[in-house]
């Protein structure tokens, strides 16, 4: 507080303080000199001697670091001129101790307005000091510990359910600002109904219990499970909550799917058709499913703690030694097995297990593989039965994989037997064969009917062939379609004959063009499209080569053969490849142009075969120049069929000739009303 002064003796304003007081009188002006010193000095281990004498000023007491702050508010006070201040600060003691004290100080005018001596007392608090000091530290520390740590923190009041405070990390989960926190209750986050979160919170209040699971609402509408930790701590006579958030929605939401997970495995062990057991380090039965127990015709309580030695039809020395060994490595197996019912009958198993986690003993699932089992057997015999036949024969299970393939297969094939076991019968496949004969050869043998037809195949080293098969499914007694046995002829030579018949039907043998008869077909074909559709048109050319007896009654037919053969090869490259080129016979040769525009295309082809023809060639070291002259019909304008198309095309290719050879004409109605003139006269 602030002390005035009246018109007595300033120093007789601190006489009534009684205590461990020091007392000062000191010279502002004369670099704080000391003019008195009360007794009392002692405390700070001097004597009013060192200060009087002259030894020690005031100013040589304050701690470096206060004493500018000090000089300023004596400076400031001095023209100010209030009466008194007060301030708290650090001197010096005899040791060189620095303690706190709490100055009082007056430093009253003078007529003059110069301050000649300040008066004032200084009482040591350096232990409240200490004790405020320590505890504003304390603050300080819980201070950052809260809001700078990375646990999410809530201070709640257990009455109100109010958020008194909260932490940065609380801010960053919940989406909130502290202050937004702070203006709402824990009701607001928890999604518990009111009543029972004060349930909850009395618990924590009580200490009842001090670990809660909750779900938690963040601004964004998120649900999160969270783990609270939540304790009581009494602040200015007010009980507070102090509550710590972990979000756990990742924890429960794994321990949940685990619950699942096991909920699933459970039921699937229970409710497989395959068999289940556990064996312990003995390998004696501690737990088995119901499909185990139908499968060897026993309850669970007959097998429970039996040893899995009696369970086999004859000692299995590799059964149990990788059991014994998987409690030893850890790794899983599987391999198939004999089990034997109570009534002797044997079930020929397949066991895939290993180690129990927990090192407690092994798990195997069994499935019980008797009817394949059985079938391997049947089909063993069946193909020893078959191994010498002299045709291919190839057996496989439903899915098409081979199981078996005799000698003559490989032979053909050149594939070892190992190589084609558990392939497919792609792996002969050239790819040619088209869908449909796919479909239709799998539809036809899954009805369990056979199917004949030939496929063209290839064998290991590339080379071609055809087989003439037949494919029959194989049934066990239940009617069930198990296997497909194939057997095969090797029919390349009689394809080869046949295609070179049909070659030969079809194609001339000189230049390998198409013939007389395929001409007609095609010519057929094309005229029945274009009269469905009215913007298509065709063109026929009949070509005849100039003066070509000549060059065989002179240079040898087998000269007038290679001609043919060039000329055959230069008609080819006149047109587009779905057209055709025909020899009908000698020299006499049919162009089929199809999808044409009227005369103008047919022109233009016409005019590229006579430039082609009469290009210079070198038949039997003779340098020969061959024309040739063509007749041109168009379809449908040139007549109602093929027949008469072909017939006027003959018409125009004579009036080429007639015109002199050497070129092209196009038919006209004239060309026949001039032949059937010529026919009259004869007949007269």
């Amino acid at each position: 507080m602030k002390i005035g002064v009246n018109a007595m003796n300033p120093q007789d304003a601190f006489l009534h303080i009684n205590g461990p007081v020091i007392f000062f009188t000191w010279k502002p002006s004369e670099n704080w000199s000391v003019t008195y010193v009360s007794e009392n000095i002692q405390q700070l281990g001097y004597c009013t001697n060192d200060f009087t004498a002259g030894a020690i000023n005031y100013s040589d007491l304050i701690h470096p670091d206060d004493f500018p702050k000090i000089s300023e508010e004596v400076d400031l006070h001095c023209q100010l001129g209030t009466q008194s201040f007060e301030q708290e600060y650090r001197i010096k003691n005899k040791s060189g101790e620095y303690r706190w004290v709490i100055d009082r100080t007056l430093i009253p005018m003078s007529c003059g307005g110069i301050s000649q001596h300040a008066y004032g007392y200084v009482i040591d608090i350096t232990e409240r000091k200490v004790s405020d000091m320590q505890r504003n530290e304390a603050k300080d520390i819980y201070s950052q510990l809260f809001q700078r740590s990375k646990a999410i923190q809530l201070l709640i009041d257990p009455e109100s359910r109010a958020i008194i405070d909260a932490n940065v990390a609380a801010q960053t989960y919940y989406g909130y600002s502290i202050e937004e926190l702070k203006s709402l209750s824990i009701s607001d986050l928890n999604i518990l109904p009111a009543e029972q979160i004060q349930v909850e919170i009395e618990r924590a209040k009580q200490e009842e219990r001090n670990f809660f699971n909750f779900q938690h609402k963040l601004k964004n509408g998120d649900i999160r499970d969270v783990a609270v930790v939540s304790g009581p701590f009494n602040s200015n006579g007010k009980e507070i909550l102090y509550s710590i958030i972990n979000d756990v929605t990742a924890q429960k939401s794994a321990k949940r799917e685990l619950e699942r997970s096991e909920a699933m495995l459970r039921s699937f062990i229970s409710t497989t058709p395959d068999g289940f057991i556990t064996l312990d380090q003995s390998l004696n039965i501690t737990h088995c499913n119901v499909a185990f127990c139908q499968m060897l015709s026993s309850a669970s309580k007959e097998l429970l703690g039996r040893s899995i030695y009696s369970l086999l039809s004859s000692p299995d020395a590799s059964l149990i030694n990788t059991l014994l060994k998987t409690l030893q490595d850890y790794k899983n197996w599987s391999l198939e097995t004999a089990l034997k019912k109570e009534n002797g009958e044997l079930i020929y198993a397949q066991l895939s297990g290993g180690p129990i986690e927990n090192g407690s003993g092994v798990f195997a699932f069994i499935t019980d593989i008797s009817i394949q089992k059985r079938s391997q057997m049947e089909l063993k015999k069946l193909s020893l039965a078959v191994e010498h036949a002299g045709s291919s024969i190839m057996i496989t299970n439903k899915q098409g994989v081979i199981e078996y393939v005799n000698p003559s297969f490989c032979n053909i094939t050149g594939y070892l037997s190992c190589e084609l076991v558990g392939q497919t019968p792609s792996i002969v496949s050239t790819g040619h064969t088209s869908e449909q004969t796919h479909r239709d050869l799998w539809q036809t043998i899954l009805s369990g009917r056979d199917w004949r037809g030939e496929t063209y195949n290839r064998t290991k080293s590339g080379a071609f062939y055809w087989s003439f098969m037949s494919i029959s499914p194989i049934s066990d007694e239940d009617g069930e379609i198990t296997h497909f046995v194939s057997v095969s002829e090797d029919i390349t030579e009689q394809k080869k004959v046949q295609n070179q018949l049909e070659k030969l039907a079809l194609y001339d043998p000189l230049t390998g063009l198409a013939n007389r008869r395929l001409f007609n077909d095609r010519l057929n074909q094309a005229a029945a499209v274009c009269l469905r559709s009215s913007t298509s048109e065709l063109a026929l050319i009949m070509l005849d080569l100039d003066k070509f007896k000549l060059i065989n009654d002179t240079l040898g037919h087998d000269a007038g053969d290679e001609l043919l053969k060039v000329i055959a090869e230069r008609l080819l490259l006149c047109v587009r490849k779905s057209d055709t080129v025909a020899r009908i016979g000698g020299d006499e040769f049919t162009l089929l142009l199809q999808n044409v525009n009227g005369r103008d295309d047919a022109k233009k082809i016409a005019d590229n075969i006579l430039d082609a023809v009469s290009k210079p060639l070198l038949i039997a070291n003779q340098k020969l120049k061959v024309t040739c002259s063509l007749g041109v019909s168009l379809f449908p304008q040139d007549g109602g069929d093929s027949e008469d198309v072909i017939k006027n095309a003959d018409l125009a290719l004579y009036q080429a000739k007639k015109e002199g050879r050497n070129r092209y004409m196009f038919f006209l109605d004239a060309f026949r009303d001039e032949a059937l003139a010529q026919v009259a006269l004869q007949a007269e």
